[in-house]
């Protein structure tokens, strides 16, 4: 269950006042767009620079919507450069790391 963060309502907050990841219903991942040139913000920044993402004094960092990333592999935050998950375009093809530990026949 999310709640709607006090200053400003673009910002989903979860009951450890951090911005929320997975949207629910659903679990899908969640990104955040702030600034007059609409970056993207993943969570975990959006939690770490909580008070400017919250408020109208920074323009580069007050967040102005939020959305669920449904099919794009790669969004990426423009902060930190993470990689945002999508709920539908994930790679499904194993990776190496899982061919050596399954073996290989």
């Amino acid at each position: 269950m999310s709640t709607l963060h006090p200053d400003n309502p673009a910002i989903l907050l979860d009951h450890k006042g951090e911005a929320v990841a997975y949207a629910w219903p659903g679990g899908y991942p969640v990104y955040y767009v702030a600034g007059r040139d609409c970056v993207i913000l993943c969570p975990g920044c959006v939690t770490a620079n909580l008070d400017q993402c919250a408020g109208p004094e920074d323009d580069q960092w007050t967040v102005i919507a939020h959305g669920a990333n449904w099919e794009n592999p790669a969004l990426r935050c423009d902060h930190c450069g993470g990689r945002i998950e999508s709920a539908y375009a994930e790679d499904d093809t194993p990776t190496t790391l899982t061919l050596i530990e399954g073996g290989l026949s």
